[in-house]
């Protein structure tokens, strides 16, 4: 799939001289999607290093870093927050537990579902937005089409790449504009934008 993406990518002069200067890491895909969710949430609007630190004390908390979310239910808020999480974090993890808990879903299953449908479920978790949601299709579900507009890095580096007006009232339609032409690989092209933004 990576040879056709950039191929197609590379159409667009201005993301075809990211993917000639940017090696993407490795990406690391998740078994499980509760576990990816949970992950997500812990590093929201955190930096990596504090992201690592708050993530690994969790997973100790729980005695098992395969953890289910049967392991989560069996804490409250307060012993989640002991973690460093913040009370409205631990409330979401406990929320999205729950909702993993009744499913009893593996990630196989999620993968066979249309991406609305997904999106749609998982929105419906209190505390899951359309950054979580979208993010979650992905990484853990790894739709290659997906572009994160509530991801403000991503906003930010196509609003600098592309010498877009900041202040511009129409800048979300314009980036969406501008990311319709790297369909149906959005997602790679985030992926890039991403790495170029971490290695600057």
């Amino acid at each position: 799939m990576m040879t056709e993406a950039k191929k197609t990518l590379k159409k667009d002069p201005i993301l075809g001289k990211v993917i000639a200067t940017v090696t993407l890491p490795k990406i690391i895909f998740r078994s499980c999607l509760f576990q990816e969710i949970c992950r997500t949430l812990v590093y929201q609007q955190l930096s990596i290093k504090a992201g690592d630190a708050i993530y690994s004390r969790f997973y100790h908390l729980l005695k098992n870093e395969q953890y289910t979310p049967e392991d989560v239910l069996k804490h409250d808020v307060s012993d989640l927050r002991q973690c460093g999480l913040s009370g409205q974090k631990a409330s979401y993890i406990l929320n999205t537990a729950q909702f993993f808990k009744d499913k009893n879903h593996t990630i196989d299953h999620w993968k066979t579902k249309e991406r609305k449908e997904v999106y749609d479920s998982l929105i419906s978790i209190k505390g899951i937005g359309p950054w979580t949601a979208k993010i979650t299709l992905l990484s853990a579900l790894e739709d290659p089409d997906i572009f994160v507009i509530e991801d403000l890095t991503l906003r930010n580096v196509v609003t600098h790449l592309y010498s877009l007006d900041a202040a511009d009232k129409n800048l979300n339609k314009n980036i969406q504009a501008i990311s319709e032409k790297w369909r149906p690989f959005r997602s790679v092209a985030s992926r890039y934008l991403w790495a170029w933004k971490d290695q600057k």
